[in-house]
């Protein structure tokens, strides 16, 4: 949403808006100003696409496009990645291929070699970030990381990968 200048929370009621002592006539043109902005901003050209085979997470990943107000520009559609043919090469892909949760080892690794292949073949030139809970799940997409970032997700250390796809 901030890609098309929308402001975080304009749906919402903000605790500082019910402030005692605060100038709600400047409160309300920053309001204003916030709803003109997010109308202008949906104007601009943006559009994501994001695919998922597993149903319940399809409609998890929706009602969460739904709820941060941008499922009129992130469609999340059912399909496999070797079905999936992008209209032109996207500028960003990001992912969060499955790592160890749901899959045995093998379907894992085939699962991340087919990102590799899809990256390569239809998105070249375009950079990649993919999310990975498992070091060495990554290999099979035989891609060289430009950048590792760690983080934590519950008792995973984890580390967002952005790799510049070379086809």
């Amino acid at each position: 949403r901030v890609a098309q200048a929308g402001a975080p929370g304009l749906q919402r009621l903000i605790e500082c808006g019910r402030w005692r002592g605060r100038d709600r006539g400047a409160w309300q043109n920053l309001r204003d100003e916030g709803v003109g902005r997010r109308a202008s901003g949906r104007q601009r050209p943006l559009y994501s696409v994001g695919y998922e085979h597993h149903g319940g997470t399809l409609r998890i990943a929706r009602g969460g496009g739904e709820a941060a107000d941008v499922d009129e520009v992130v469609r999340v559609r059912r399909g496999s990645l070797d079905s999936v043919v992008p209209r032109e090469v996207p500028g960003l892909v990001v992912s969060n291929p499955p790592w160890g949760l749901r899959l045995e080892r093998d379907d894992l690794e085939a699962t991340w070699e087919l990102l590799g292949r899809f990256l390569k073949t239809r998105c070249g030139g375009t950079t990649a970030w993919l999310l990975s809970g498992d070091a060495v799940l990554t290999r099979p997409l035989r891609m060289n990381a430009a950048r590792r970032h760690p983080i934590r997700i519950g008792q995973v250390d984890a580390r967002w990968i952005r790799s510049h796809v070379v086809p």
